[in-house]
């Protein structure tokens, strides 16, 4: 059974002795998404590949293929810091049902760069002038901040207009090297959260700066590296700041002395209160509205009082008989890509002529004689009369009037239908609907329905005397018909019987919807006949397990990760090649390895914070495969491929026994 892989993050689970792979079940729901990394390619130019490095490469040089209702952009172009002719290019996949992902793609074959140095002091380009001198090395650097400086570029968007309104002059702005991009907040590691929510304010287009390059604060440098100021005048915007540059060697960021300010751009947008403001002046009007029935009229004709706004109608209801017409409409204005919408205004146009015979059913209600004594299954739809105002109402001369149930409106235990009357006259049709309660009610009892249900029935696809229970899911099965009027029903539990391996247990929920106030009733199937199962074992912590077990233990940066390949291949020739999961924190066990590991976080949804040093019943969920004599953590491999992962156990329940099943999490291959 081959392992299966899931974009930069593949785990697998093996035994010591034969090392077999678990590998994910193909029947849950993402499974049932796009595979966009197989569906997605990219192309480039060959000229292009032999003529320009990947730090060279722009967007428009890169060709996409095209899938039906998907919207796909290039978000960044990041080359690999390892392999300098392979570039890494994040897209933005956005569905037709608005919700997005990001796809991460490689190309390689790029030309090799003809240096790797980095540059060493500023040039051109600053607001403080400097002393530079003329040499290669020098003037490739100032070509390098020219570029930099230059591709910076505002992002306009309905929540960075939100900020830039607000925000005042000299502001302190946040950059993301991992994304090229500025923020509002500064990039928190290990918070996916909190770093999704971050607005942003300025990228880079079409550049990405070479490994180490940073940007500084211009007044305040000392730790404030990845901090620049924002220059604000009027509706123009722009940043200011130094270059720094990172020594992977020793840890420490050189910070240099120019300050440089990017290109103003004008960002022009109203907000959301000068909209709401805006539409309380506005009115609405329908041309020629006197000649006009109001049943003919049409949300394609309504006008807005001032023509240089952009109207939006949310909904138009045309109020039968009474010559009246509701409509309910915003303003939008657009920034960038998005569109910004006003509140919603609600105005009722009058004026429409009235078909006389519909205006003469404006008011008309629909009654059953002594409906408080017949059920739902009695009625007679030939037994229902009209009334108006309290009193009975009689249609016209050659007016006529038919009756039918809306199909399953019909609710015996409320006593409510709904009805579909149709009154005609001289070959014109009025139709209208009708909610109907007060009939005689049905009593329910949750519990005895619950004790008579019996409908699940195991997916047909599987054989259950070749099936073995580890394999079967509570999303093996599926509920027959129940009464949806009366009772929701769900499969919330499943697990393997304990005492009999061969049998699995179901638990099911029912909600009761015709009683308020009555509990939950849970009822339980045994469905037997599968294949034994293996032995049941139970963890230190479940969770952590079931994580493990879905791929779900880490969250891996495909891009940062990479950075900590020096400190690996280290750590690995240490004697401690372990690293440890501690109070949301990852380091290494070898004390000569300083900082934290890059790119790699524990899962914020494990709800737990340490992994490997936390004690017993408080951190200490795993141990490293193989062992390092008694030290805790989870260990670093590098195998024959040239792919880094961490390999571990997990503790059983007793906090002392450790599982013979091996996990590893694949984290980078240096070849690809």
């Amino acid at each position: 059974m081959k392992k299966k892989k899931l974009g930069f993050l593949t785990l697998a689970s093996t035994s010591l002795t034969a090392i077999p792979v678990i590998a994910a079940s193909c029947n849950n729901k993402k499974d049932e998404k796009k595979n966009y990394d197989q569906l997605l390619k990219l192309t480039i130019d060959s000229e292009i590949k032999k003529t320009k490095e990947a730090k060279d490469v722009l967007k428009t040089d890169i060709s996409i293929s095209e899938i039906k209702d998907v919207k796909i952009e290039i978000k960044s172009l990041v080359p690999s810091n390892k392999i300098k002719t392979k570039l890494i290019i994040t897209l933005t996949v956005t569905e037709k049902d608005g919700k997005s992902l990001e796809v991460i793609k490689e190309l390689d074959g790029f030309k090799e760069p003809s240096s790797t140095k980095t540059p060493e002091t500023p040039g051109t380009n600053a607001d403080t002038p400097g002393t530079n001198t003329e040499t290669p090395a020098n003037n490739k650097k100032n070509v390098a901040n020219e570029n930099f400086v230059n591709a910076v570029h505002i992002t306009k968007s309905a929540k960075s207009s939100e900020f830039f309104n607000n925000i005042q002059e000299n502001a302190t702005i946040y950059y993301d090297f991992g994304t090229n991009s500025f923020f509002d907040k500064e990039y928190v590691k290990g918070d996916n959260e909190a770093n999704k929510n971050r607005v942003e304010l300025f990228h880079l287009e079409d550049f990405v700066p070479a490994f180490g390059v940073n940007v500084v604060h211009p007044t305040e440098a000392d730790k404030n590296i990845n901090k620049v100021t924002l220059v604000k005048d009027g509706n123009n915007y722009s940043l200011k700041f130094k270059f720094g540059q990172y020594d992977a060697k020793t840890k420490k960021t050189t910070i240099f002395d120019e300050v440089y300010t990017t290109k103003a751009e004008a960002f022009e947008f109203r907000t959301k209160a000068e909209l709401d403001t805006k539409i309380d002046t506005l009115t609405l009007s329908y041309p020629d509205v006197d000649n006009v029935f109001d049943n003919q009229a049409t949300q394609d004709k309504v006008k807005l009082s001032d023509e240089n706004e952009k109207m939006v109608i949310k909904s138009f209801d045309i109020l039968k008989g009474q010559g009246k017409v509701k409509v309910s409409f915003v303003i939008t204005t657009q920034i960038g890509a998005e569109t910004l919408e006003s509140k919603i205004k609600e105005v009722t146009i009058e004026g429409f002529k009235v078909d006389n015979f519909e205006s003469q059913l404006v008011g008309v209600t629909l009654n059953y004689p002594d409906k408080q004594n017949v059920t739902i299954e009695n009625i007679d739809v030939t037994k229902f009369t009209l009334s108006k105002d309290d009193a009975p109402f009689e249609l016209t001369e050659n007016a006529t009037a038919t009756y039918k149930k809306v199909e399953n409106s019909e609710n015996k235990y409320k006593g409510t239908i709904s009805v579909e009357a149709t009154f005609a006259k001289n070959e014109q049709n009025v139709v209208k609907t009708y909610e109907i309660s007060g009939f005689k009610t049905e009593a329910f009892n949750l519990q005895t329905y619950v004790d008579s249900f019996k409908s699940v029935t195991l997916d047909p696809s599987i054989n259950k005397s070749e099936t073995s229970t580890n394999s079967i899911t509570k999303d093996s099965f599926s509920l027959g018909e129940f009464d949806k009027k009366a009772v929701n029903v769900e499969i919330t539990n499943g697990k393997i019987n304990e005492a009999n391996t061969s049998e699995y247990i179901l638990t099911l929920t029912f909600t009761d919807l015709v009683n308020e106030g009555v509990e939950l009733l849970t009822k339980e199937f045994t469905i037997t006949g599968f294949k034994a199962g293996e032995e049941i074992k139970h963890y230190s912590n479940e969770k952590v397990a079931e994580f493990a077990k879905a791929q779900k233990l880490f969250i891996v940066d495909p891009v940062k990760i990479e950075e900590n390949l020096e400190n690996f291949e280290k750590a690995i020739k240490s004697k401690k090649p372990l690293i440890k999961v501690k109070n949301n924190k990852i380091t290494y066990a070898d004390s000569t390895i300083t900082g934290d590991v890059i790119g790699l976080s524990l899962n914020p949804d494990l709800g737990v914070i340490s992994l490997t040093h936390g004690g017993k019943n408080n951190g200490t969920y795993v141990k490293p495969y193989p062992r390092v004599k008694n030290n805790g953590g989870i260990r670093i491999i590098k195998d024959e491929s040239g792919t880094f992962k961490l390999q571990f156990n997990l503790i059983l329940d007793d906090h002392a026994t450790v599982d013979d099943v091996v996990y590893e999490q694949i984290l980078f291959n240096i070849n690809k």
